[in-house]
């Protein structure tokens, strides 16, 4: 009884790890794609918030 359920649920318990591994996965990747974007917005505001003290000098 017990021996015939052990598949199963290694089966399902393997199936939950390859979604949570493609989601990580997924998760990285639009990390890493947005980060450059955020590094340059966050550049940005530096630069205008910086601008005007870098116009005095």
């Amino acid at each position: 009884f017990l021996i015939n359920f052990l598949p199963v649920g290694y089966k399902m318990a393997s199936i939950r790890n390859i979604i949570r591994y493609s989601v990580l996965q997924l998760s990285i990747l639009i990390i890493l794609c947005f980060l450059p974007l955020g590094k340059g917005v966050l550049n940005n505001s530096i630069y205008a918030l910086l601008a005007p003290y870098a116009g005095c000098q």
